[in-house]
């Protein structure tokens, strides 16, 4: 078993502004990282997420974003992710290998139902303890309930149609 991956953080993407700069979300998912990096000591944190409306992986800018804050050899970037199905499967190609005793998810917490539903079922299969951090966003009521309810209805498609 490797140590090098045996406290591991994923961070789960979530797009940039259009014109490429840091959303609120991303910037509040990058700060909670830097604080559970600081209570933890994760040997190692994935930001997990794809190129969305801008040509750069969320992943990548949220990496820029640490670099004063986690050390770089601590950090690995999951560039192809485009959904949370993605982010539980290209973040296990990375770690599978290296046995992790302890996998934390970090997401919104409008986001977390349906993170711990794939994640469960994505990593069932390993011998491993995953848990689950939730990012609170400072969005308004509208926005929040709207994301609420998207969320639900994408988890309740996937208990219906997807994974079980």
């Amino acid at each position: 078993m490797s140590d090098v991956f045996k406290n591991v953080l994923i961070v789960i993407g979530v797009p940039p502004n259009r014109d490429g700069k840091p959303s609120n979300l991303m910037i509040n998912r990058v700060r909670k990282a830097i604080q559970l990096n600081k209570k933890n000591n994760y040997s190692r944190i994935i930001f997990s997420g794809g190129p969305q409306h801008y040509l750069v992986p969320s992943s990548e800018i949220m990496r820029i974003m640490s670099l004063k804050f986690i050390p770089p050899h601590k950090i690995v970037v999951e560039k192809n992710s485009r959904d949370l199905l993605h982010n539980a499967l290209f973040c296990w190609e990375i770690i599978k290998d290296h046995h992790p005793k302890t996998v934390t998810v970090l997401t919104s917490d409008w986001n977390l139902p349906r993170a711990k539903y794939i994640f469960r079922r994505a990593y069932k299969h390993m011998n491993v303890s995953l848990k689950f951090e939730a990012c609170y966003d400072n969005v308004d009521f509208i926005e929040f309930s709207y994301l609420k309810i998207k969320e639900f209805l994408l988890l309740s498609k996937l208990k219906l149609f997807g994974i079980r």
